[in-house]
């Protein structure tokens, strides 16, 4: 992954219908990589800003459960 990459990321957007959110594949283009890759941020068309985790990306690393990323507002602590 680089700066300037297209990725499918998962994020939660809220549903007004169901007063909850949901997650949706959304596309973005990588802006910001760490420079230890602990994480990077990526920008959706809209011109929303988000970052995830490396630990938790799609690739050679560790991919999640279904394949997707996961945004950091989606964790447990």
């Amino acid at each position: 992954m680089q700066v300037g990459d297209i990725v499918h990321v998962q994020s939660a957007v809220p549903d007004q219908r169901t007063q909850s959110t949901r997650m949706v594949t959304r596309k973005a283009r990588v802006i910001y990589i760490h420079p230890k890759h602990r994480f990077y941020t990526v920008q959706f068309e809209s011109g929303v800003k988000e970052s995830f985790d490396f630990e938790r990306r799609v690739g050679e690393d560790r991919p999640t459960k279904n394949g997707f990323h996961q945004g950091n507002r989606s964790r447990k602590y």
